[in-house]
């Protein structure tokens, strides 16, 4: 299963920057999002409307980590309440602000997404961090797109390069070909 959590724009920087490659907290199934395409769909839909949220509806923007769950995450139903008796009735440990429900489902938008809590782990190889875009689901309106961003000093992690990467792709609805990248970088001594 491929496992989606949105991610602050300071979690975001941590990613690409500083190379962080742990995650832990609320997650959903990526394909459970699939009709969530803009920021505002996937802000309704995830309950990120909380109090002091650094999320905001009109953002042009929203950024998710997707990656492949494996057998080494440990994952709970996110079963609780918005107060320590309201945890304790529904059998659940975990205690958050609204717009939580501690039933163990997204509390925003409909349908509910199953909504599960992820113990601090590292991210698997392959790990995404991806931006939703607004303003591109608006001008192209297309029905299947992808963006894919990596930048940071790739030599701490194995790389030898330091930039920003973007690949932006727009499909029809049933594309004719399956468009796939390979991305590869050169060191300082070889030949373009």
């Amino acid at each position: 299963m491929i496992v989606q959590k949105a991610v602050t724009p300071q979690m975001s920087w941590s990613y690409l920057a500083r190379c962080q490659d742990t995650v832990s907290g609320y997650v959903t199934n990526a394909a459970d999002l699939a009709d969530a395409t803009t920021p505002a769909a996937l802000y309704a839909l995830l309950g990120l409307g909380f109090p002091g949220s650094p999320h905001r509806p009109d953002a042009p923007h929203l950024d998710v980590l997707r990656f492949e769950s494996t057998e080494m995450m440990t994952f709970a139903n996110a079963i609780g309440g918005r107060t320590a008796e309201e945890a304790k009735a529904n059998d659940g440990p975990f205690v958050e602000r609204p717009p939580f429900n501690g039933l163990g489902f997204t509390a925003g938008g409909q349908p509910p997404v199953p909504l599960w809590f992820l113990d601090h782990c590292r991210l698997p190889p392959g790990a995404e961090l991806w931006r939703i875009r607004r303003d591109l689901v608006a001008s192209l309106g297309a029905p299947a797109y992808a963006t894919v961003e990596r930048s940071g000093d790739m030599r701490l992690n194995g790389g030898s390069v330091a930039h920003l990467h973007v690949h932006f792709v727009a499909l029809e609805p049933e594309p004719a070909k399956t468009v796939r990248f390979r991305v590869s970088a050169r060191g300082p001594d070889e030949e373009a």
